[in-house]
């Protein structure tokens, strides 16, 4: 009877997530269709306001010289321009086809100028249709009202708003996790996701998930929420993002989970399983839904280009060049090895020193709590693991990619807070939910 109980919540699971993964599709589909029903006048308007933008600040990153300030402006040009690309006749086709209109002689950024300024005659149409565009989601309404710069700047109060609410929640379980928290922020680097639209879109993701789990404890751990919220975020991970940074939108709610539920190691083991389980299952089948929608609606094999995209990203060669992984680890180390970033590292290490110092913190650490602290160890190395599995896209990308490291930093960071305690209550009881 015990068994057939199991086996009955575990079938009736996976019946509610087939059901949120593929409401999310239909939703997704008929809310981009209605998108790209909109007229694009206003849109152009302020669009083309913003040219200077692109064509003053054409350049690879905001300080000029270093990896890990890198801005996407290749890819925002590619965003700005479905926007208000409208090559067919149809509004689901739009929806679906996700084209923009590029000029070989102009490069991408130099399309959007173009395109901008003398509308698309002579251009090519190029479908992008792998992926949902659902940043189109604020960029066409906000377009409608203000220009490229005035919605970087909303953005921007967003970001510091959610970042502002995380950093109260974390200082109200330990100063050390605010400071922490400030640190994996940094290291992000929130200045580049303020000024490009691409960057922003995880980071925002990451910063309502975690909210979300340090704010309404009770209310995720009640029926088990957590489990669908998590594939609730891969599919947003998927819905939002082109292929950035997505670890990240997981890597820290998860640790976030695992500092307010103090778990026995066997069942954190399980909580980071089935979290990882349900994110994957969200995030993978929120993408295929879109190949499959493509496919129905308008007759393109989007599930064929997806495929090719994917084996294209996970391949160990990049023009004849092998990528091994020990190759793939060093472009990532070659974007953050600037004195900048260390000096972002360490000054945060000195405060946390400092305050340890100052209110008698001292190493605990028995049998029973180095146990406890084996799930945010394993998901500090999730993104080693994701590095080998997308070798290519983290060796062309590593302006991008390095930012998974962020899930590293958070769950090192958490790991050694764990390890200490005020030395007049230096007891330490794992509770066995």
């Amino acid at each position: 009877m015990r068994f057939k109980l199991r086996v009955g919540k575990r079938v009736s699971e996976y019946v509610k997530l087939v059901v949120l993964v593929g409401g999310g599709v239909i939703i997704a589909t008929l809310l981009m269709i209605f998108l790209y029903a909109a007229p694009t006048g206003r849109i152009y308007k302020h669009a083309g306001e913003s040219v200077p933008l692109y064509t003053t600040q054409m350049i690879n990153d905001w300080s000029g010289n270093t990896a890990y300030t890198g801005l996407s402006n290749f890819t925002e040009s590619i965003m700005l321009n479905n926007a208000l690309y409208r090559p067919y006749d149809s509004s689901t086709k739009n929806a679906m086809l996700n084209s923009y209109v590029y000029y070989e002689e102009e490069g991408m950024v130099g399309s959007l100028v173009r395109f901008l300024a003398d509308g698309p005659t002579g251009g090519k149409t190029v479908d992008y249709s792998r992926y949902w565009h659902g940043y189109l989601v604020y960029l066409i309404p906000g377009l409608v009202f203000f220009t490229v710069g005035e919605l970087k700047v909303l953005m921007m109060v967003v970001q510091m708003l959610l970042f502002s609410l995380c950093l109260y929640e974390f200082g109200k379980r330990d100063f050390l996790y605010a400071v922490l928290f400030t640190a994996v922020v940094l290291f992000i680097n929130p200045v580049t996701t303020v000024l490009t639209f691409q960057d922003a879109d995880i980071y925002i993701i990451m910063m309502l998930f975690t909210y979300l789990f340090l704010r309404e404890r009770e209310w995720v751990k009640q029926k088990e929420r957590w489990k669908y919220l998590f594939a609730l975020n891969g599919m947003l991970t998927a819905f939002m993002d082109f292929f950035t940074y997505p670890l990240v939108a997981i890597g820290i709610p998860l640790l976030a989970f695992l500092i307010v539920e103090e778990l026995h190691w066997k069942k954190g083991m399980v909580v980071v399983g089935k979290s990882l389980f349900f994110w994957m299952s969200g995030y993978a089948g929120m993408w295929i839904g879109k190949w499959v929608m493509t496919w129905l609606l308008t007759g393109y094999n989007a599930i064929a280009e997806g495929m090719d995209s994917v084996k294209y990203r996970t391949t160990g060669t990049y023009s004849d060049v092998e990528l091994t992984y020990g190759y793939v680890l060093k472009c990532i180390w070659d974007a953050i090895n600037e004195p900048p970033m260390w000096i972002m590292l360490i000054l945060p290490l000195v405060v946390a020193g400092g305050y340890i110092w100052r209110e008698r913190y001292a190493i605990s650490l028995n049998g029973e709590k180095a146990f406890s602290l084996i799930p945010v160890f394993v998901v500090a190395l999730l993104p080693f693991i994701y590095y080998f599995m997308v070798r290519n896209h983290t060796a062309i990308h590593p302006w991008l990619e390095y930012r998974e490291l962020a899930v590293t930093l958070f769950g090192l960071g958490t790991l050694g807070i764990k390890m200490v305690c005020r030395k007049e209550t230096d007891k330490y009881t794992v509770i066995d939910k």
